[in-house]
């Protein structure tokens, strides 16, 4: 009985407890998920198809309840690279909300959804159920049942063709020729519009006759405004191209430049080793590597050749204002032939250069002092000098030819002074010609002499007395040479330089008389004695015998 009336104890009780605890369980049921608003499904609106930039799609979310939104709701599309909005429309006060999508540019997908469960949202408000509860936005998962996609063939492109490109001739930066070839490329093209402006590309409409279908190769004709006024650094032409898919998605306008020129490169020169001097209007090299020295406006390369015309014998090469070259002929005149060529490969004529090549020295080679004479009593003297061929000659009184003289100008005579006195004197020279070959050094001699010779005279051996005029001289000298013999005192006149001999027949011009002989000596060299002499009496009259008285 205890028990019974204790447990009912307990029960009344635990009553008041129990009605409050199960208050709130019945508080908690009003809030659980099955009283919130959620999402259903989502579908579209708009017909099944492709749609493009501009196009509007009407997009419609179903809830579970009523909903009241303010705000501003937005749904967030899966569009490609470039996301979309789909914007809220109307609906408020329904289970239904409406939401608009303008497709934009460079959008696609090929069956339109949402980005995600959470791609609902709501900006600056909110969307309530009839409790006045925020309603769950999460949205189907994407591609699954009641999913945008699961309930929609929506397709998006209004994206143009990718990829885009243009090449003029293949790429090449120059062309001498108005007709070029392009080179067009863009993914999912069927049209393209090609021009030769900016705006004339830019500027055409979808309906511009300028649309034609899409070719990768077509051939162009650049205007005619860059192909007048051409310079040897060409005008540049630029080519603009668009394209288009089925869609008529239209790219932004992309572009190629080409420089046009068809003038070939001017102020075309060649010179070889122009640091060496000119002779007579021509350089002269003594070796077969020389330097060239090139110059051309608007060159891009260039062909050096040792054959005339420029056809053959070389290799176009990368221009530049200076080469190393070898010359294909020796010792004779021989010529570098050049051409050059611009990068719209416009070619100059064919110039040259020439030049003497010579690795010979002059020969033959001589030297002559006085004419070859032998003596000289003056230390000034005349060079006689030959050496064909020789631009310069380098004369001393050193032997060798290394020391003590100047190369000067070739010349076949020259005023010297000797070097040496009353010895046999030396004159050295070499030659050289415009090449620089140098001759090997050679010399002359002659005998320089300032003493006069010892000169005498003896008439008939040294006798006292002759009875005729004609008489025998005995003469002697130092250097036997020449002499001079006369009866005239001082030795000024009335004789003549004669070869000189030891003996001489000689015809007095006194008689019955003292009578003298005069004499003088010189040398080879033009030194004379002092005038010496030598007396005989010369007596023609016999004896007579005393008169008788």
């Amino acid at each position: 009985m205890n028990s019974i009336l204790s447990k009912l104890f307990s029960f009344i009780f635990l009553l008041p407890a129990l009605v409050f605890f199960s208050g709130c369980k019945k508080t908690e049921v009003e809030q659980a998920p099955g009283d919130l608003a959620t999402v259903l499904s989502v579908v579209s609106l708009t017909s099944p198809g492709t749609y493009t930039v501009g196009k509007e799609v009407l997009i419609q979310v179903t809830f579970s309840k009523t909903i009241a939104v303010t705000g501003d709701p937005k749904l967030y599309l899966a569009t490609g690279a470039n996301q979309a909005t789909a914007s809220y429309v109307s609906g408020s006060g329904t289970n239904k909300l409406l939401f608009s999508y303008i497709v934009g540019p460079n959008q696609k997908t090929a069956n339109l959804d949402y980005q995600g469960t959470s791609a609902l949202n709501v900006v600056g408000g909110y969307i309530r159920g009839p409790n006045g509860r925020n309603a769950r936005l999460d949205l189907p998962e994407v591609g699954t049942e009641n999913s945008l996609s699961a309930n929609s063939e929506i397709e998006i492109d209004s994206q143009p063709p990718t990829s885009t490109t243009i090449q003029i001739n293949s790429g090449l930066t120059h062309t001498n020729n108005v007709n070029v070839q392009l080179t067009l490329g863009a993914v999912e093209a069927s049209e393209m519009l090609i021009a030769n402006s900016q705006t004339a590309c830019t500027g055409a409409d979808s309906e511009s006759p300028l649309w034609e279908d899409f070719n990768p190769s077509k051939p162009w004709v650049l205007s005619a405004a860059n192909q007048a006024g051409a310079t040897p650094t060409g005008m540049r032409h630029t080519i603009f191209v668009r394209y288009r898919d089925l869609l008529l998605n239209a790219s932004n306008c992309i572009s190629a430049s080409i420089i046009f020129n068809n003038i070939p490169p001017t102020a075309n020169w060649i010179v070889i080793e122009p640091n060496l001097p000119l002779f007579n209007g021509i350089r002269h090299t003594k070796t077969t590597s020389v330097a060239l020295s090139l110059a051309a406006t608007g060159a891009h390369q260039m062909y050096v050749t040792n054959v005339p015309g420029c056809a053959i014998g070389g290799s176009w090469e990368t221009y530049t204002g200076s080469r190393n070259w070898t010359l294909a002929q020796s010792n004779t005149t021989t010529a570098v032939y050049v051409k050059f060529r611009d990068q719209a490969l416009n070619e100059s004529d064919c110039i040259l250069d020439s030049i003497v090549h010579d690795n010979q020295p002059p020969d033959p080679i001589s030297i002559a002092i006085n004419n070859n004479n032998q003596f000289t009593n003056n230390t000034a003297v005349t060079l006689s000098l030959s050496a064909p061929g020789a631009h310069q000659m380098y004369v001393t009184n050193n032997a060798g030819c290394f020391s003590g003289g100047n190369w000067e100008t070739m010349s076949s005579t020259r005023a010297w002074t000797l070097g040496q006195i009353n010895s046999i004197a030396l004159v050295y020279v070499k030659f050289r010609d415009p090449a620089m070959n140098e001759s090997p050094c050679i010399s002359d001699s002659i005998s320089h002499r300032t003493e006069p010779p010892s000169c005498s005279v003896s008439i008939n051996n040294g006798a006292a007395y002759t009875t005729t005029t004609a008489v025998t001289l005995g003469l002697t000298t130092s250097d036997p040479s020449q002499v001079y013999v006369t009866n005239s005192a001082g030795c000024n006149s009335g004789g003549s330089w004669q070869a000189f001999s030891a003996s001489r027949n000689w015809t007095l011009n006194q008689t019955n008389a003292t009578a003298t002989v005069y004499v003088k000596c010189r040398d080879n060299a033009e030194n004379e004695s002092s005038c010496v002499s030598d007396t005989i009496i010369h007596d023609d009259i016999p004896p007579q015998s005393p008169a008788l008285l």
